[in-house]
C-alpha cells in the first residue's frame, strides 16, 4: 500500500501534467505555425529569384 505522501506526489504530478500539457501543446503548435511560416517565405523567396 501506498503512503499518503507519495498518493499526494501523484495527485499533484498528475495535476500539474493536466494543467502544464495543454500549455506546452500550443507552445509547440504555435513555434510549428511559425516555422511554416518561415519556410513559406523562404520557398516564395527562392521562386522570386528564379
Amino acid at each position: 500500500m501506498t503512503t499518503p505522501n507519495r498518493r499526494t506526489q501523484a495527485t499533484m504530478v498528475s495535476l500539474l501534467l493536466a494543467v502544464a500539457a495543454p500549455a506546452l501543446a500550443q507552445t509547440h503548435h504555435e513555434r510549428v505555425q511559425e516555422l511554416e511560416a518561415k519556410t513559406e517565405a523562404m520557398a516564395q523567396e527562392l521562386d522570386e529569384l528564379r
